[in-house]
């Protein structure tokens, strides 16, 4: 760097030589930087005590909390190693998890931080180690409940502490660290780095490229069960604290807690395929697909499916090394911008197919909240609430699951008409190649909250884009696992009311038939709206024939009403309860199998009956098959 400037460098360490642009900024500030060195030689130093230090600052934290309304227990943390050391390792908060919740240390070895320095080649003996909360607290709480005036004893004395420790080199850990742990060379350079600015590089065995090749995720010691207890014990206490000094607040922290348990469980959920997973049922031009064809078809779609579960899992823990079951310890993503959450979840979120509306993948926060509501069915509200990273997590688990439980081109919400996520894995009846199988949105909210967009209401079912011309049926569990009162009704499995049925009407006018035979047949012709109409399930829909009450024969009976409009066909219900009464006979109780009307009423695929009618006993071993394959359906 030439003779004209002297730069003191330690431990061997080398800097580039600047330009001559930054060369003369440096310059500029050597008067400045000289008279600040030689005013620190000539300065009086002040005494400073460190255990009369500690002092004040457990009289003043508890003096704080004593504010608050809430008495703590003095579960204070002291530094540990010497505070002469040339090196200082300046740690957040990794004091909550050890074996005896009562020491008063930093240095514990029981601790998975303070473990994963020792493994490195770091510790109190040649270090002076300090915590900059100095109580065993979990850092979550830190982050979440302490206020400003919690936080200023615990500033003021680590500050003091900064400023009268003989540290060359202070090394920051925590967390934040520990995401960047991918950058392992980075790491373990800069740990090299410390130790020989702080000319320690001779009595500290650092492990070489401890992080790059030796590290491994989740490896320390764990707590016996007493020891958990014990932690569990002192958490309720701190949590009771928390609780009656921060109401309010503590309230939102429930909140959060119970979020962070939902998408633990859910993420645990994901760990492999239902065992009983349903049978893709496609067809081929050429004619039903084989049972050995369907079983190819399933291992072919669970393989993708478990493909997609894995890159999944990967995703998470790569971004967060933190996400696993041991820990309570959760703080809550502050990022509220797409562009701003780790790529590589971002990247595996617009790579779904089934996370698309129309192809178009998720591209920002409004989308994302799209997808989310759309998967969450519009259960909850108030979206802004959550962070972006938050939302995209759950989207991704929320998904797999809609997958592995096979939900069902393109899809529109049949209530609001507007385009839904995207079937990545559609399902076909196998005997009727063109019959899609859509969701129907369940609910247990009254009257239903609709396909999870704004304004949508009611259990709409999620119907192909193009269903006029894709033939579609639905298949819900309540068609195949019926309740008692259900089951009372024999015409359920045969019918659908208006509401469920795509352009037929909710109500018609009917007209009474009259009553009597032949020369004592009296004729009627009133009309009325007949509020309960109910439509066999195959298509074209038959009105099956009402019987309703009236009294053109003096009397107030039952008499048999026809459609008003001539060109609404009609079903009788004699004729409805023949074919009942065909599956009875063949011992297939009808409450018990999918809706599949081409087969229940044995009709070719245009609808028509089949020029060669299959039996009941035929039918009804159809019926079986499908059930079987659809056990998984839910």
């Amino acid at each position: 760097m030439g003779s004209q400037l002297e730069f003191y460098l330690f431990g061997g360490c080398s800097i580039e030589v600047p330009t001559s642009e930054e060369l003369d900024k440096i310059s500029q500030y050597l008067p400045l930087l000289k008279a600040f060195d030689t005013s620190l030689k000539s300065r009086a130093k002040k005494t400073w005590d460190f255990g009369t230090a500690f002092e004040q600052l457990v009289e003043k934290d508890t003096m704080a909390w004593k504010s608050l309304g809430v008495d703590r227990s003095s579960r204070f943390v002291q530094p540990s190693g010497s505070i002469k050391s040339a090196l200082a390792i300046h740690l957040f908060n990794p004091t909550f998890f050890v074996a005896d919740s009562q020491s008063t240390v930093t240095d514990d070895r029981t601790n998975p931080t303070i473990w994963l320095l020792y493994e490195c080649g770091l510790s109190s003996d040649h270090c002076f180690m300090f915590d900059e909360i100095c109580r065993r607290e979990r850092t979550d709480d830190c982050l979440f409940f302490y206020t400003n005036e919690l936080r200023r004893p615990h500033r003021e004395f680590i500050q003091k502490v900064r400023e009268n420790m003989s540290a060359i080199v202070e090394i920051c850990f925590g967390e934040e660290v520990f995401k960047e742990i991918n950058k392992t060379a980075r790491l373990d350079l800069a740990i090299l780095m410390a130790t020989q600015l702080a000319g320690l590089q001779h009595q500290i065995n650092i492990k070489p490229k401890f992080f790059e090749s030796h590290f491994v995720r989740g490896k320390y010691p764990r707590l016996s069960i007493k020891q958990d207890l014990e932690r569990q014990d002192y958490l309720r206490e701190a949590l009771d604290a928390f609780r009656a000094a921060f109401p309010k607040r503590f309230k939102d922290f429930e909140l959060r807690q119970s979020r962070r348990k939902e998408e633990k469980d859910l993420f645990e959920g994901l760990k492999d395929i239902p065992s009983k997973s349903v049978v893709p049922m496609h067809t081929h031009p050429n004619g039903p697909v084989s049972e050995r064809e369907q079983i190819f078809r399933l291992n072919e779609r669970n393989i993708e499916l478990s493909s997609i579960i894995a890159s999944f899992d990967k995703v998470i823990k790569d971004i967060d090394p933190f996400h696993n079951g041991e820990s309570d310890d959760y703080v809550e993503s502050e990022i509220f911008d797409f562009g701003d959450i780790p790529r590589p979840l971002r990247l595996w979120l617009q790579s779904q197919n089934g996370l698309k509306v129309h192809g178009v993948p998720v591209t920002n926060r409004e989308t994302l909240e799209s997808a989310f509501s759309l998967l969450d069915k519009g259960r909850v509200s108030h979206l802004d609430q959550f962070s972006t990273e938050y939302l995209a997590r759950m989207v991704g688990i929320m998904y797999i699951r809609k997958i592995t439980r096979t939900e069902s081109g393109f899809k529109q919400c049949k209530g609001c008409q507007r385009p839904v996520l995207d079937d990545a894995f559609p399902f076909f009846v196998a005997e009727l190649p063109n019959c899609y199988l859509i969701e129907v949105v369940r609910s247990s909210q009254k009257g239903g909250n609709g396909c999870g967009q704004n304004g949508c209401k009611g259990k709409p079912g999620l119907v192909p884009a193009n269903h006029g011309e894709q033939d579609h049926t639905r298949m819900e569990t309540r068609a195949i696992a019926q309740t008692k009162r259900r089951k009372a009704n024999w015409k359920a499995p045969l019918c659908r009311t208006g509401k469920d049925l795509d352009g037929y009407a909710e109500t018609v006018r009917v007209r009474c038939k009259g009553s009597g035979q032949g020369s004592k047949k009296i004729e009627c012709g009133r009309e009325r709206d007949y509020d309960t109409p109910e439509w066999t399930l195959h298509s074209p829909a038959r009105l099956v024939q009402p019987r309703l009450k009236c009294d053109c024969d003096g009397r107030a009976k039952d008499h048999y009403f026809e459609p008003v409009d001539k060109r609404i066909d009609v079903i009788s219900l004699a004729n409805l309860r023949k074919i009942h009464q065909g599956f009875l006979n063949a011992d297939c109780d009808l409450a018990d199998y999918p809706k599949l009307p081409t087969i229940i009423f044995d009709l070719e695929l245009n609808g028509n009956p089949k020029q060669k009618s299959r039996t009941y006993r035929e039918r009804f071993e159809y019926l079986k098959k499908a059930k079987v394959a659809l056990a998984g359906f839910d």
